[in-house]
């Protein structure tokens, strides 16, 4: 599937939550955004985001509460609505960081907590059961759980 048609297409998740995972081999990635960054697309590295504030919070006390309202005021700031969708759209990627233990958070329902007034895109570079569970290459147990409704899975 071509890209443009993608996000043509992401119009057509109907639903509650507006979630698709878009699944591609590592070795796509460069092309892929580059093409996004022609297309003005927004993008949202989680990971190194997260990582950065973490590192310069002096008091992580409160970090599992800080952490998810700095995250919830950076999706609402990098997603961008687009000529052709209803709602915002972000691609997001490199969400491991959501599964560190002494942040506290449930992933899955975060994504899904982003993903009802913004079309949120899972760049996902990992083997994958369905669309209702993402999980890594070097570990089955750990992932992100969906209802097969709430995420649409799309492969480049």
């Amino acid at each position: 599937m071509h890209i443009t048609s993608l996000l043509h297409n992401l119009n057509l998740i109907n639903g509650r939550h507006h979630l698709a995972t878009l699944s591609i081999k590592d070795s796509n990635k460069d092309i892929l955004f580059k093409k996004l960054d022609e297309l003005n697309i927004p993008t949202l590295n989680i990971g190194l985001s997260l990582a950065t504030f973490i590192d310069q919070t002096t008091n992580l006390d409160y970090i599992e509460y800080d952490a998810a309202e700095f995250l919830n005021k950076l999706i609402n700031k990098n997603r961008k609505l687009l000529p052709y969708n209803t709602l915002p759209v972000l691609l997001v990627y490199n969400l491991g960081i959501l599964f560190e233990p002494s942040l506290k958070m449930n992933p899955s329902s975060l994504l899904l907590k982003w993903s009802k007034d913004t079309t949120i895109v899972i760049l996902w570079e990992n083997p994958h059961v369905s669309a209702s569970h993402l999980t890594w290459k070097n570990n089955n147990n750990i992932g992100f759980l969906f209802k097969p409704e709430q995420n649409t899975l799309i492969s480049l």
